[in-house]
């Protein structure tokens, strides 16, 4: 049997080894919750940075793809090209639509004045007796547009004059607004 000073040393030693165990083991554990929470900010960044490149990705095919369908509509055996003139109050401003009954269109514009706050510019058809919609125009701030424009069918109708308007936000029924470019066409 142990005296009483020794089973205190070997009380005192175990206490110690049991306190230098749960140090170690409390270090352990705090570099093991490091580790993981670096891991997972790892983790996030990486599929943060995925999905931007998914989304860049996704803007590439699409102007891919824009790329494509106005190379086709260029490429057309049926194109025809109007010349849009700046009209007064337009300044400098001029565009070209390029009209291809079987693929589309394409409207090219520079130097457009921005529009006044609430709205937007619209492209149209004059075909007797009434001007037809082909579409709203975004403008980008440097005054440019270049824009494809799919057709309906319209069993070779070919409008007089192709004009772009200023029109309320959303667009309207008619032309109301002023007209910025018109081009007349060679019918």
């Amino acid at each position: 049997m142990l005296n009483r000073p020794a089973s205190l040393t070997l009380f005192r030693l175990a206490a110690t080894v049991c306190l230098v165990g749960a140090a170690g083991l409390g270090w352990w554990a705090a570099q093991q919750f490091n580790l993981t929470r670096d891991l997972q900010s790892g983790l996030d960044e990486a599929v943060r940075r995925t999905e931007i490149f998914g989304r860049e990705a996704a803007r590439a095919r699409r102007a891919v793809e824009d790329a494509r369908i106005r190379a086709m509509i260029l490429a057309a055996p049926d194109l025809k090209a109007v010349t849009l003139e700046a009209q007064p109050g337009a300044g400098d401003a001029s565009g070209r639509v390029f009209w291809s009954a079987t693929r589309g269109l394409v409207v090219t514009a520079s130097r457009i004045p921005p529009t006044p706050p609430g709205h937007v510019y619209q492209l149209w058809f004059v075909i007797p007796p009434n001007p037809v919609s082909a579409g709203l125009l975004p403008v980008d701030d440097d005054g440019r547009v270049f824009e494809t424009i799919t057709v309906a069918d319209d069993d070779g109708v070919f409008p007089v004059a192709i004009a772009v308007t200023v029109e309320p936000d959303g667009g309207a029924d008619r032309p109301n607004g002023d007209v910025v470019l018109l081009g007349r066409t060679d019918r």
